[in-house]
């Protein structure tokens, strides 16, 4: 996802760099293209994200919300029938929830809202486990020192990325605090458990989102109701 807040040169730098790779995969210099952007994105920055993709060489046919990106990418065979799909984006902050109606093989939004919930929900679990497993050892509250904390969330990201391939991670710190180190392992399991929570949280706020949204619709008609999941 491209940087709203970006300057032009940053987001023509991107696509200059998604352009060469077009060109040595493709064997062509000439690529019509649809590019997915956020709903809430601004006019301004829209017109930005248009004229730098075509200044960098690329054909634009159109700019399409992600939620309806993500629906255009799925198997033919899983396409949703006509009816009312709620695409699910969870990110590293931030949950988007997009109601989106098919008719006929068009998309449109019908509603969205954005949770400030996500991946970093995990992080901070993982990092309340180092803290309480190095202040047992060494006596202290580490997470009371703001410098030591941060070192703490960065390890605890590495962790979760490493878990995603890896069946156990290793975090790793020197100096954390007053000269000790933090030495830890976390294997998938207790990875797994520390983040329950975080789930249910998720799938909470989905679920209750979902049922608004489809008590909303159908107030104004009957309709076919399913959940897509994209992240």
């Amino acid at each position: 996802m491209l940087p709203e807040k970006g300057s032009s040169a940053l987001v023509k730098c991107v696509f200059e760099n998604l352009k060469e790779t077009a060109d040595s995969a493709l064997g062509e210099d000439k690529h019509d293209t649809v590019i997915s952007i956020p709903l809430t994105s601004s006019p301004e920055f829209k017109n930005t994200v248009k004229k730098c993709a075509i200044s960098a060489g690329f054909n634009v046919l159109d700019l399409v919300p992600e939620a309806v990106a993500a629906l255009l990418s799925v198997d033919s065979a899983d396409m949703p029938v006509d009816g009312h799909t709620v695409v699910v984006r969870i990110g590293g902050s931030s949950m988007d929830v997009t109601v989106i109606k098919v008719l006929t093989g068009m998309y449109s939004v019908v509603d969205h809202t954005e949770e400030k919930i996500g991946g970093s929900l995990f992080d901070r679990s993982i990092g309340k486990f180092l803290c309480e497993d190095f202040n047992r050892k060494n006596r202290c509250k580490v997470e009371e020192n703001p410098r030591s904390y941060s070192k703490v969330l960065k390890a605890s990201k590495s962790a979760k990325h490493n878990l995603s391939t890896l069946n156990t991670a290793e975090c790793n710190i020197e100096s954390l605090f007053d000269g000790m180190d933090l030495i830890s392992n976390l294997s998938r399991p207790r990875f797994e458990t520390l983040i329950q929570n975080d789930l249910n949280k998720i799938k909470r706020d989905r679920a209750e989102y979902g049922y608004k949204a489809q008590r909303h619709i159908n107030k104004q008609s009957g309709s076919y109701w399913r959940h897509l999941q994209s992240s």
